[in-house]
């Protein structure tokens, strides 16, 4: 028969600065993703030169595989163990 294990469940007071710090974390890491593909694209139009019909495709193809990349990771790490 399998020995069945119980999880240490581990609790600890967490400050009101630490709290605030990870929600800031994640805030900035959303607007420096967001500042990146606009100013890329801005970049490539402007700078560069690209017609925009391409870049447009470009994001597209470039949104796809994120998509894709994503849900294959999301799907290993949720189904890994079994």
């Amino acid at each position: 028969m399998k020995e069945i294990r119980k999880k240490e469940i581990r609790t600890e007071k967490v400050s009101i600065g630490r709290v605030v710090a990870f929600s800031l974390g994640q805030f900035s890491d959303a607007i420096a993703y967001s500042m990146f593909s606009f100013l890329i694209f801005t970049f490539y139009y402007a700078v560069v030169g690209i017609n925009i019909n391409y870049i447009t495709i470009g994001f597209i193809l470039w949104s796809i595989w994120n998509a894709t990349h994503y849900c294959s990771t999301l799907w290993q790490f949720c189904f890994r163990n079994w």
